[in-house]
């Protein structure tokens, strides 16, 4: 009888060892599980994707096998020889529901309203903050408060982050409460239909790496630093981390 041996994540051996990710479809940034015995990949699908923040994407060869049970019994995975409890059986992991804001809400916030376009003004012109504005789709609240939308690569809204700044200095204004507010938290509060809403975060400005494919990108932690150097230096695409851990 043959020796199983476990399925491992393909070692890094230069590009040609980094695939495309069949979820966010980012080029080498997707890790395949090798099969242990023909040391050949499992399936196109079975992998890890390395942008964990930005899209998570886990299909583990358990998952493939227990989804697909025509597979040959040699590739499949070896069951344990003693029953388990229920309460013991490992559980397949599922992947996480990730729940978006429709773009409707983004269309109807769209504002040069805020304090934080007005100090721009003092600074930029017109053409260039109108320009920057619609690319960023900058939002703004009734209490002149900005919306810095975070709208990932597919286009799909995952909330907005709403702040407060003072037209004259452009310091954020930290001491009030409710300094910080964030768009689904408003959703969840007023409409029952967002109660779960399942928050997962993406780079402010993502977006734009699908509106200016050929630019470089940079990354800064402030989504005010990323409008403002979007101006300066307009030949890069600069998105704002924000309080990502990554």
């Amino acid at each position: 009888m043959p020796v199983y041996k476990k399925p491992y994540l393909q070692p890094y051996k230069g590009k040609s060892t980094r695939h495309t990710c069949p979820a966010c479809k980012t080029k080498q940034s997707f890790t395949l599980y090798i099969d242990g015995n023909t040391l050949q990949p499992i399936h196109p699908t079975v992998g890890k994707c390395n942008r964990e923040i930005k899209c998570g994407y886990h299909y583990t060869p358990r998952q493939y096998f227990n989804d697909h049970p025509d597979r040959p019994a040699n590739q499949r995975l070896p069951q344990p020889q003693s029953p388990q409890s229920p309460q013991n059986r490992a559980v397949p992991a599922t992947p996480v529901k990730m729940d978006t804001i429709p773009y409707k809400y983004v269309k109807q916030s769209a504002s040069y309203n805020s304090h934080f376009v007005r100090f721009l003004c003092n600074y930029f012109p017109k053409e260039k903050i109108e320009n920057v504005a619609e690319d960023y789709a900058l939002g703004a609240t009734k209490k002149k408060e900005v919306i810095f939308w975070q709208i990932d690569i597919q286009g799909k809204t995952r909330t907005g982050k709403i702040m407060q700044y003072n037209p004259e200095t452009g310091k954020r204004i930290k001491n009030k409460p409710g300094a910080i507010n964030w768009v689904h938290n408003k959703l969840k509060y007023n409409n029952p239909h967002y109660a779960n809403f399942n928050l997962c975060q993406c780079y402010f400005g993502e977006h734009l790496l699908r509106l200016y494919p050929d630019k470089p990108v940079a990354i800064v932690e402030a989504e005010k630093t990323a409008v403002i150097t979007s101006m300066v230096i307009p030949q890069y695409n600069w998105l704002a981390a924000g309080n990502l851990n990554g």
